[in-house]
């Protein structure tokens, strides 16, 4: 006899969710990649499509009532509408799980900038990083404001940043 193997858990779906659980028979939970004043972010493997995603949830009592669980899907929907950008996360879709509303997006693994300023992968006074940061950052925001959309929470905690 061996040792037993650990087995993800399936699940059809529920509100909290544990590293190990089987989402809806594709989402295998990996692991939290954030927790904030608005919600969770975690990060799953979609098995169909063999790539890691981060499904972001709010909070219950931010989508208690129809009204604004209506608000927060319009506003994820909209983000999944501004389509492909190379310096914007893309955002698949969202869905409804165990009554709440998930964004399901790109897996991005660099960390944030918040992190990399912290760990000195960038530098006060490395101009050439910081500026070509910053015209990144520009072009993205750009191209959701020729969308319609302003983004109202920039700061260096919500950019994302590739490995490289």
């Amino acid at each position: 006899m061996g040792i037993p193997q650990s087995r993800p858990r399936p699940l059809v779906d529920k509100a909290n969710w544990e590293i190990g659980d089987v989402i809806d028979g594709k989402y295998e939970v990996k692991g939290e990649l954030g927790r904030g004043g608005m919600g969770v972010v975690y990060k799953v493997h979609h098995r169909e499509w063999d790539i890691d995603m981060a499904v972001k949830m709010p909070l219950a009592q931010l989508v208690a009532d129809e009204t604004s669980k209506a608000r927060f899907v319009r506003e994820a929907e909209t983000w999944v509408d501004l389509g492909l950008h190379p310096n914007i996360v893309q955002c698949f879709y969202v869905r409804e799980l165990g009554g709440v509303p998930r964004v399901f997006a790109d897996f991005v693994a660099g960390g944030s900038l918040k992190e990399w300023v912290k760990e000195g992968k960038v530098k006060p006074g490395d101009w050439v990083k910081i500026i070509e940061l910053g015209i990144q950052a520009c072009d993205a925001l750009a191209y959701a404001h020729e969308n319609g959309v302003v983004h109202r929470d920039v700061k260096p905690a919500n950019m994302l940043m590739n490995e490289d």
